[in-house]
């Protein structure tokens, strides 16, 4: 009988990945910045400066606002909310990162438009308490599981 070639089995540390997930991964890395594109222009709001934001605050065009106390921050403060631009008809969303000191912030009470919020951080906080964790369980699986599956 005719001898059969045997070819070399190929080397334990050498790992293909199929092409489908290649190209999976072409797609999702791909998507991301798709989504910054179609993302819808009116949404970002415009950007005021400290004085920008007191020329419209009196010139009563801000109809409605948000105060955002940060304690990490206290005299740097962020405000949103809507104004209405000269010789428009449509309320435009504005943001304004400015300093508040003691008479602005009376100023701004007894507007009536603006009301004072403070940003829930529970959600940071769990991402930072748990990012280690999921960091070491995904360098495990990396490593180890991986080394596994290879090994056969």
């Amino acid at each position: 009988m005719a001898e059969e070639i045997k070819e070399p089995k190929k080397g334990g540390g050498e790992f293909r990945v199929p092409p489908r997930t290649w190209i999976l991964w072409i797609a999702i890395i791909g998507a991301i910045p798709l989504l910054f594109l179609f993302k819808n222009p009116q949404d970002t709001p415009e950007t005021f400066t400290q004085a920008k934001f007191m020329q419209e605050f009196h010139a009563k065009t801000i109809s409605e606002g948000v105060i955002w106390w940060d304690i990490q921050s206290p005299l740097m403060q962020d405000i949103t909310g809507k104004y209405k631009p000269a010789g428009k008809e449509t309320l435009v969303k504005f943001r304004a990162k400015i300093r508040i000191d003691e008479s602005l912030e009376r100023q701004l009470r007894r507007s009536g438009i603006f009301e004072p919020k403070q940003p829930n951080t529970l959600v940071q906080n769990m991402l930072v308490g748990l990012l280690p964790f999921l960091l070491v369980g995904v360098l495990i699986w990396f490593i180890f599981i991986r080394q596994i599956k290879m090994a056969g």
